[in-house]
């Protein structure tokens, strides 16, 4: 999906490198450039990818360094399961939104199911002369043909932006902003719930999303339950599994299981992932072994670094499993690819694996590591809506990405946390 042509400094020799790329493909680029040169910086020569436009915004790529590597393969994973439509939403969403770095193209390649395409639109007075010719305003019939010499196809063309897509997206960021006053918050909530009674159904996602976490004193859980159920009917599967994981947390089991699994049924590679936890460890459920790999492989097929390192872990310890040692080997490179630190911890050390108790130890190692590290980073409840110091919530993002978590992965904050 996306290819670098990279050479080092001194040196005529170009190596290639295709994404998403394994751990022994990055490995084996990396030990052609050391034969061209060992003193020189890696330069890209060239970078190609399906998105047309997306070389441009890669043009300040280090290849030196492993966690653009990580974030690129991630970013490569997400646009290899994406059609010809959604590649073309995804190149015009880049040039409409504000790029400075790969998380925002991660983050904006995450919210294409967000974004509706219009055939031929590329400007205001497009956009206008498609909405009201071809009827789109809500409630409006179709202008007829001898009005439209009368019609400012611009005006109309920047306000239908501005009603929609400007103003979820101004909406949504004044919801996640934890400074926002709760009057702000309050506001925004009544732009999206006028925008889901115009047919804006994934306003809804968002609303559930605001009311279910703890960035206001608006947090109301019965709230959060109504609009997932309204997104999940409309066929949201990121709502499905939402909903399915806040009925889990009430002990409403069944129900919980049913929209989970109708969010994996949809290809939700979260809900996929849920679901083999649960089937694998007999959690509110009968446990059983054959359903939850069948879960795990199905997320970890679609690029889930926790359900690849979760499939490493049971084929290297081959105790729910018949122990498998090539599999183990290759689900870790997967994940570890995607800069899954636990997983990388295991491929390094994998010839010294082969005693099971040796194996035990080290999981039970780092269990207890995530445990202490969970413990210093996790802000206590605050029913208040005290507001966090925007760096230190920076730092616990990113001593969450640092145990396999995507900065954005349809998580609570702070319940869901891998299993070691």
């Amino acid at each position: 999906m996306i290819q670098l042509f990279m050479k080092r400094s001194g040196s005529p020799a170009i190596v290639p490198l295709h994404f998403p790329a394994s751990h022994d493909a990055m490995t084996e680029a990396v030990s052609r450039l050391d034969e061209a040169s060992r003193t020189g910086k890696t330069e890209i020569v060239e970078i190609k990818s399906v998105i047309a436009n997306l070389p441009s915004y890669l043009s300040g790529l280090d290849p030196d360094s492993r966690t653009q590597l990580a974030q690129l393969n991630q970013l490569s994973s997400i646009i290899a399961k994406m059609d010809s439509r959604e590649r073309n939403i995804y190149a015009g969403a880049l040039d409409g939104s504000s790029i400075n770095d790969l998380s925002d193209m991660i983050r904006v390649a995450e919210q294409v199911p967000d974004y509706i395409l219009i055939p031929n639109v590329n400007s205001d007075v497009t956009l206008g002369r498609y909405v009201a010719v071809a009827g789109q305003i809500q409630g409006d019939p179709r202008f007829p043909e001898a009005a439209w010499p009368y019609l400012d196809f611009a005006k109309i063309g920047a306000e239908y932006y501005a009603d929609h897509g400007g103003a979820y997206r101004a909406a949504k960021s004044v919801l996640q902003d934890v400074y926002a006053l709760d009057e702000e918050h309050a506001e925004a909530v009544r732009e999206l719930e006028q925008l889901w009674a115009e047919g804006y159904t994934v306003a809804a996602h968002q609303l559930g999303k605001f009311y279910r976490d703890d960035l206001s004193t608006m947090r109301d859980h019965e709230k959060a339950e109504r609009w997932f159920r309204l997104s999940a009917e409309a066929g949201n599967d990121f709502s499905e599994y939402a909903l399915g994981k806040l009925l889990l947390s009430q002990k409403r089991t069944a129900e919980a299981l049913r929209w989970l699994d109708k969010a994996a049924g949809h290809g939700n590679q979260f809900a996929q992932y849920r679901l083999g936890k649960l089937y694998l460890a007999g959690e509110s459920v009968k446990k059983d072994v054959r359903k939850a790999l069948e879960y795990l492989t199905a997320a970890a097929e679609q690029g889930n670094s926790f359900a690849q390192y979760t499939l490493g872990k049971l084929y290297l310890l081959g105790r729910d499993v018949e122990q498998d040692r090539e599999q183990a080997r290759e689900w870790f490179t997967r994940s570890a690819a995607q800069g899954n630190q636990y997983a990388q911890f295991f491929l390094d050390r994998f010839d010294q694996f082969r005693d099971p108790s040796v194996m035990l130890a080290a999981t039970k190692l780092l269990h207890h590591m995530s445990r202490i590290f969970r413990d210093n980073s996790v802000p206590p409840h605050n029913p208040a809506g005290i507001r966090i110091d925007s760096k230190r919530r920076t730092r616990l993002m990113e001593k969450r990405m640092a145990i396999g978590h995507k900065a954005d992965d349809h998580e609570e904050q702070v319940s869901y946390q891998q299993t070691m």
